[in-house]
């Protein structure tokens, strides 16, 4: 399993998406978050996964919000 960080702006972002959605039906926001941590998850067992953008970047679509995942993949200190 690889380490996963969210940065604080992406957290801010993901925070701000589940109170919209929230706002447009009761209980959506607390779909989105679950959905967000769902892939995550997957993100963690085996980023390899996700399609290729750019040379180290992979990105994962959300599977029900159609939302956008950015994933960096980098090298442990040690790995170098």
């Amino acid at each position: 399993m690889y380490r996963t960080v969210l940065l604080p702006a992406a957290r801010r972002d993901i925070q701000e998406a589940a109170k919209w959605y929230n706002t447009q039906l009761d209980g959506l926001g607390k779909r989105f978050a679950q959905n967000v941590r769902n892939k995550v998850a997957a993100i963690k067992q085996n980023p390899f996964a996700f399609t290729i953008r750019y040379q180290n970047t992979r990105v994962a679509v959300l599977d029900i919000f159609h939302s956008l995942f950015t994933i960096l993949l980098m090298k442990r200190r040690s790995e170098l």
